[in-house]
């Protein structure tokens, strides 16, 4: 097996274990009322300090280059005070067409399943009308 193959896998059981920890660590706490079925997303930054110093294995890419796709597409990504923040959405869609399960990448930044894929297709939306990239 190649090296990238071993990558994808560590990337894949950091993913697992990161969303898993997360949920045991949010056993027992309060949260805010909200409809039921409809989770608080939780800021980049959150999400951010929870892969520390595996945030390039989980985007595969370093964080300056994070940064500046982020500013590249910013103009092409919805934007509301409701709405998920352009890095937290080029987060999410970066880990699931690394290899990450939505499962996971929703759990560790509180995102419904309806929201992680309109924020992947939002910013597929915004990669192919930004004539730079």
């Amino acid at each position: 097996m190649d090296s990238s193959g071993d990558s994808a896998d560590e990337a894949f059981m950091q993913n697992l274990h990161l969303a898993a920890a997360l949920v045991a660590s949010e056993r027992g706490r309060a949260r805010d009322p909200m409809p039921e079925g409809h989770p608080v997303p939780r800021s980049f930054e959150y999400v951010r300090a929870s892969y520390d110093s595996r945030f390039h294995p989980a985007v595969r890419m370093s964080e300056p280059c994070f940064f500046k796709l982020v500013d590249t597409l910013r103009r092409h990504l919805p934007s509301s005070p409701h709405a998920m923040s352009p890095a937290l959405r080029v987060l999410v869609a970066l880990q699931y067409y690394a290899g990450a399960s939505y499962l996971d990448v929703c759990a560790l930044a509180g995102l419904a399943p309806s929201t992680f894929y309109y924020a992947v297709w939002t910013f597929t939306d915004a990669v192919l009308s930004t004539p730079e990239l």
